[in-house]
């Protein structure tokens, strides 16, 4: 369910002109991969609430994510990037900085 959100164009169509945001201060990150950290940081936080093993949460975000870019390589107009896999990690690495803070 998290992912089906992931389409900011659908979301917010004004938020965008042609893959850029329209408030300038948002053109500093690309819409697309603040929407990947966004993501994984969602997915992480939730999985950290329900497990709370942070090393075992963060690990598997990581690999989902991974996984997820490498499979896109295999689908018609669909390219994996580093930089997404990247902007996954960070977001999946977020919340674990504030779980690893409460021990």
């Amino acid at each position: 369910m998290i992912f089906s959100l992931a389409p900011v164009q659908m979301i917010f169509p004004q938020a965008l002109d042609q893959g850029r945001w329209a408030l300038p201060i948002f053109n500093i990150i690309p819409a697309d991969k603040l929407t990947h950290y966004l993501m994984y940081l969602i997915l992480s936080f939730l999985s950290l609430l329900q497990f709370k093993n942070v090393t075992r949460v963060l690990i598997s975000t990581i690999l989902f994510g991974a996984v997820m870019e490498i499979l896109q390589a295999f689908i018609p107009y669909r390219t994996y990037e580093l930089n997404d896999l990247i902007a996954n990690s960070i977001g999946a690495f977020t919340p674990s900085l504030v779980f690893r803070q409460k021990k």
